[in-house]
């Protein structure tokens, strides 16, 4: 995450630029994730996993007004609390990422329609005992509550919190997104993230995807291992993929900063999915043993299959 200008205590709040995007977007659906039209708020509400990209460039909320510090952390503490959506949607910027493969939340009504799987009763009374003081600061990276569950990084609001009703989706849909792979990626694990690797302007970059996926079958002291399959040009996700490598993930501080590193006797890959400086997302393969490749391209996360 880059670096974001803080607000000071009893500053006011800065008028938040809005661009809105009106294009194709996700729609929600009542127990899918995806393509059908959206149903009301009555319905199930969860996301089915969708053959359609998510776009990363951040809609910034509507939201504006000449608030203190103080008035706004307590503003989105009582859209929580009190189950004021419509609020809730105005104040965040878009996409509000989720974990995959739940899609992001892409526009304020999806989130009208998400925010009961979003923000469960027990959370939100959780929330409701909280005030303007519960806010922690936490440098340049913003402000916090219930450790590093919500955050405000100004101009975006972050949620790290998921329901259990998110948590059961999000099991149903990995376990899909499973069944469509090559079986040589079937067995013990379970999807992580998945990449679309922008290549344009390097002619010699041959791939388009990059799926991470997380073992399931190690015990449970040990550190998990967690696999990359790179798909070229053309490759369907029920293709053996044309690279599997074996790496780490790294995730520090509370607001969850990410990277992951796999190595093998030909090449050396690094994905980091928010640059601290530019806010970018970026995969960077080198060559080793002698294969003379350097690339580093954008990368943006994407549903599968692709």
């Amino acid at each position: 995450m880059g670096k974001i200008p803080h607000l000071e205590d009893n500053t006011m709040k800065k008028n938040l630029v809005f661009i809105v995007i009106t294009a194709t977007c996700i729609s929600l659906c009542g127990c899918g994730h995806q393509s059908p039209a959206p149903q009301d708020s009555s319905s199930c509400g969860c996301l089915e996993s969708a053959l359609i990209d998510n776009e990363e460039d951040d809609v910034m909320s509507t939201f504006s007004d000449t608030l203190t510090t103080e008035q706004y952390h307590q503003m989105i503490i009582e859209a929580i609390a009190n189950d004021d959506r419509v609020q809730f949607a105005e104040m965040v910027c878009y996409p509000v990422r989720r974990e995959y493969p739940i899609a992001n939340i892409e526009y304020a009504e999806q989130m009208i329609r998400y925010f009961d799987t979003l923000f469960d009763e027990s959370f939100r009374k959780k929330v409701a005992s909280l005030d303007s003081n519960s806010w922690e600061r936490m440098g340049w990276r913003g402000w916090m509550i219930l450790d590093g569950e919500i955050w405000d990084t100004d101009p975006c609001i972050v949620v790290n919190y998921s329901s259990p009703t998110e948590q059961l989706q999000a099991e149903h849909l990995r376990k899909k997104d499973m069944a469509r792979l090559h079986p040589s990626l079937r067995g013990n694990w379970k999807p992580f993230n998945c990449y679309h690797l922008d290549g344009f302007g390097h002619p010699g970059f041959k791939y388009a995807y990059a799926r991470v996926d997380v073992s399931t079958g190690r015990n449970s002291s040990a550190e998990p291992v967690y696999r990359l399959a790179l798909f070229k040009k053309g490759q369907d996700a029920s293709e053996a993929p044309a690279v599997v490598m074996m790496g780490t993930y790294r995730v520090e501080g509370t607001l969850r900063s990410e990277s992951f590193d796999f190595t093998s006797d030909d090449y050396y890959i690094h994905i980091e999915p928010c640059n601290e400086e530019d806010g970018g997302a970026y995969f960077s393969m080198k060559g080793r043993g002698g294969v003379k490749i350097d690339y580093v391209v954008p990368c943006r996360s994407k549903i599968q299959p692709f």
